[in-house]
């Protein structure tokens, strides 16, 4: 991705195949920020889509996405 934004789309989808309920993710989503714990079994599950670094860059203009 490289860019500062995540993308909650990609996010979402691979949450929810990794098995991160609905109401999790939209609390996710809600603050913008991803827990520690699942940043790694997401940007693996994602083959590279996204990237660690991506996280780091969050903010809470993201929040609408």
């Amino acid at each position: 991705m490289g860019t500062s934004r995540l993308n909650w789309k990609l996010i979402d989808e691979a949450a929810k195949e990794l098995g991160v309920g609905f109401e999790t993710r939209k609390s996710w989503r809600h603050r913008g920020s991803v827990p520690h714990k699942w940043r790694y079994p997401i940007v693996e599950y994602l083959g590279g889509e996204i990237s660690m670094r991506d996280f780091e860059t969050e903010s809470s203009s993201e929040r609408s996405e």
